[in-house]
């Protein structure tokens, strides 16, 4: 779920840090409280042990916070930030472009990145930054929705309005439409589309149908196909858990498929997360969101008003009408209360904005920090920001290279460390990482670092 940036930006994204100066005072206090926390999350969860994990050394890690008998704070935007920069060197490739934008996927897939001159149209770059494909194509976009091109298992679909067409990375076409457009990009290897197509009632008239597509060229899952009229197809949904959300346009409800197209779980529901840990999040005709399993099955009933968020390694977060969400595990049961914003479990951490009512605030009272807990709901470091998980888009941004994205331009670690930053930056995908940053000449300069903080390539407007 990525959305495309303009390269070469008109005003500048500041990078804020934010100092800890009265952080060694609060800290001073947290031992205080530790008992009397403990006692209180006894109540709220009878079969749990809320404490504080100290760090027994009194070290510096990397520059970072350690103290002895003190939470660790995470260095994203304290006064002990030192995330890697983006930095050009004498080896970085430099692509002169003729306009001050350039559209261009924020991602690599497949180990390549598309990106669309404003004459020309879109070419495709490896991961050094050489052309493989020159500024020729034309994707548009998917009626409807945003989706960029991408390449998957070395094939990509081109949404030409002259006829929709498959290619490979050296340029091929694979297999060519001609009643075929609205091609959306391949989850394993699976694609949608609309046909248009005559009319077998009236050879005078057409039809469009939403079909089913492989990358070579070849329709499949017949049994899926449904006549619209002004509908356009919906993009293909990833397989996670070995199934993928299909809709019924005669019906207007969501299912889910298998790879070969057979029908796990007939279309009945009204909206449907993808599969995560083994659940997924549904909406009753009711208007109620419950939890499935991969065989259709409700495992936790459909009670919900407000939709949920997926669980990860066996929690999920779900909000009531009013006031604060909770944490809920496999069966349904409340397993962590008071909970203003949090993001889902990666690596056995999450960060949490517990709520004024949680006995967690005690050593937090002034809501100067974010708590980074662990599986067992103890507190193991603070942090003075949340990772971004869902954006604008109500897209999902799950950690990529074990690195949390923050909306503010760093990539942090879940100890709350800055690891890089850059005035505009993007998870790592194919070990590149989109950047913008001020190249001290124009505006804002793009382009693609590496793990280690070089700019590999970028795009940049030629001097004269």
């Amino acid at each position: 779920m990525n959305k495309i940036g303009n390269i070469i930006c008109i005003s500048m994204c500041g990078f804020l840090f934010t100092t800890t100066t009265h952080a060694q005072s609060f800290l001073k206090k947290t031992l205080k409280v530790l008992e009397t926390v403990n006692d209180v999350n006894k109540a709220v969860n009878s079969d749990k042990k809320t404490a504080i994990e100290t760090e027994e050394k009194s070290q510096t890690d990397n520059n970072k916070t350690v103290t002895k008998n003190k939470l660790y704070i995470g260095s994203a935007y304290t006064d002990n930030s030192s995330p890697i920069n983006p930095q050009k060197t004498n080896k970085t490739k430099i692509i002169y472009i003729e306009n001050k934008t350039i559209l261009c996927t924020e991602y690599f897939k497949d180990g390549v990145c598309l990106a669309c001159h404003p004459q020309k149209g879109w070419g495709v770059f490896d991961t050094t930054g050489t052309q493989i494909i020159d500024y020729k194509l034309h994707f548009g976009t998917i009626v409807g929705n945003s989706q960029m091109p991408e390449f998957e298992n070395g094939y990509c679909p081109v949404r030409d309005p002259k006829g929709s067409y498959i290619i490979n990375k050296q340029s091929k076409i694979v297999s060519q439409f001609t009643n075929i457009n609205n091609l959306s990009n391949f989850q394993q290897g699976i694609a949608t589309a609309t046909q248009t197509m005559p009319d077998p009632k009236n050879k005078h008239l057409n039809i469009r149908r939403v079909v089913y597509v492989n990358n070579k060229g070849e329709l499949i899952f017949p049994h899926l196909y449904f006549t619209v009229k002004w509908e356009n197809s919906k993009p293909m949904r990833p397989f996670n858990d070995g199934l993928s959300a299909y809709y019924d346009y005669d019906q207007k409800l969501w299912g889910f498929i298998d790879h070969t197209g057979n029908t796990v779980v007939k279309a009945q529901y009204k909206m449907v997360q993808d599969f995560h840990d083994g659940y997924a999040a549904v909406l009753t005709t009711n208007d109620k969101w419950g939890f499935i399993d991969t065989n259709g099955t409700f495992q936790i009933p459909a009670m919900y008003a407000r939709e949920p968020m997926p669980f990860s390694e066996g929690v999920a977060l779900v909000s009531r009408r009013e006031g604060p969400s909770c944490l809920i595990d496999k069966t349904g049961k409340i397993v962590l209360d008071f909970i203003y914003k949090m993001t889902p479990f990666y690596n056995n951490k999450a960060f949490v904005n517990f709520s004024q009512e949680s006995p967690y605030r005690e050593i937090d009272p002034n809501h100067n920090f974010i708590f980074i807990i662990d599986r067992e709901f103890k507190v193991v470091g603070l942090s003075k920001k949340m990772p971004l998980f869902i954006d604008n888009y109500n897209e999902e941004h799950w950690p990529s290279n074990n690195l949390w994205l923050s909306e503010e331009g760093v990539l942090m670690d879940n100890k709350g460390d800055a690891i890089y930053a850059s005035n505009i930056i993007r998870p790592f995908s194919n070990n590149r990482s989109y950047v913008c940053f001020d190249d001290g000449k124009s505006a804002l300069t793009a382009g693609f670092m590496n793990p280690s903080g070089e700019i590999v390539f970028l795009f940049t407007q030629s001097e004269f």
